[in-house]
Parts: C-alpha cells; sequence; structure tokens
C-alpha cells in the first residue's frame, strides 16, 4: 500500500470520526433526553398516585368505585352533622331529602361540590337516629355497573358496605350502602 493511500484512509477516518461525533451526538444527547423526560413523567405518575391512592395503572373501575366510596364516606359525614343538629326531631331521611333541592338546602353547608348528590342516583333511609346512605349503581355507572360492583366487592368489607340496610356485607349487586349512624 503507498503513502497516499495510507494517508488518505487516515484523513478519511478522522473525517468520518469527526462526523459522526458532530452529527451523532445529537442522536445521543436527544435520547438521554427523552429517557430523562420518561424518568420524570414516571416519578410525577409515582408521586400523583401515592396523594390521590390510586395507582398509575388503575382501572377505570377502580377509579370510579373509589370515588364512589370517598364521596359517600363525605355523604356520611355530612349527614352525621344533619342528625347531630336534627336529633330531637326524628327526621325521617327519605322524606326530608327527597328532591334536589332538599338535599342541597340539607346538605350544602356541610359538604363541598354538593351537585354530585343530587343527581338522582343516591339513596336516604330511616331517621336521624338509625339511617343509611345508598348508591343504585346501575343508575349511576350504566354499563360499568357490575364492573364497579367487582371493585366494591373488594372494599366491602374494609370500608363499611352493604348491600341492604339490615347489615349484609355487599357481595354485588345493583345497590351498595353505608350505614350513617
Amino acid at each position: 500500500m503507498s503513502k497516499n493511500r495510507i494517508v488518505l484512509f487516515c484523513v478519511l477516518g478522522v473525517a468520518v470520526g469527526l462526523a459522526l461525533g458532530v452529527f451523532g451526538r445529537d442522536f445521543i444527547v436527544a435520547d438521554e433526553g427523552q429517557k430523562i423526560e420518561a424518568q420524570k413523567a414516571e416519578e410525577e405518575a409515582k408521586i400523583q398516585a401515592m396523594m390521590t391512592g390510586i395507582p398509575v395503572d388503575a382501572s377505570q373501575e377502580f377509579i370510579a368505585a373509589k370515588t364512589l366510596v370517598d364521596d359517600m364516606k363525605s355523604l356520611k359525614a355530612a349527614l352525621l352533622i344533619f342528625c347531630v343538629e336534627h336529633i330531637e326531631q326524628e327526621v325521617d331521611l327519605a322524606k326530608t331529602l327527597d328532591t334536589p333541592e332538599h338535599i342541597r338546602e340539607a346538605l350544602e353547608k356541610s359538604v363541598d361540590n354538593v351537585e354530585k348528590y343530587l343527581e338522582g342516583n343516591w339513596i336516604f333511609q330511616g331517621n336521624t337516629s338509625d339511617c343509611w346512605i345508598g348508591y343504585n349503581l346501575e343508575g349511576g355507572f350504566k354499563e360499568q355497573a357490575s364492573e364497579v360492583g367487582k371493585e366494591l366487592v373488594k372494599r366491602a368489607e374494609r370500608n363499611g358496605l352493604y348491600k341492604d340496610t339490615t347489615g349484609n356485607l355487599y357481595d354485588g349487586g345493583g345497590k351498595v350502602y353505608m350505614k350513617v349512624r
């Protein structure tokens, strides 16, 4: 091999190396940037999951069931306040909370976002000394009712969910109840 060819290969090698160094760097830096962004998004999702109690990969049914239980607990707290305020009267909840206007009037000062309780799927039974709240899953979740019900079965014992007002633990069905008092 002649000296000219060796010099040509060396110059060509250096030129190719420089070209790969300059242009390849953009690909490597961009790839690292994407990895950092992906890690950042994953960490933000984990933090959000810790704050809400909803896993990153949670199904819609899981989220709906958790939200319903949280709403029932909020409503239970508001009804406890209502019951204490009317303890001497033995108020029938089914009659007192029979319309959206009555529900708003009775609960708006003790519950945030009272609007979600006006949709017509909430059930109020009993009186101020023995009362229950319930939710009509088939009316509220339509096609998803059975899947949401399966998620509620998993939470029944831990959250005090019942299938009726006689104290039978929720094991599925179109309505779910929680004892207020």
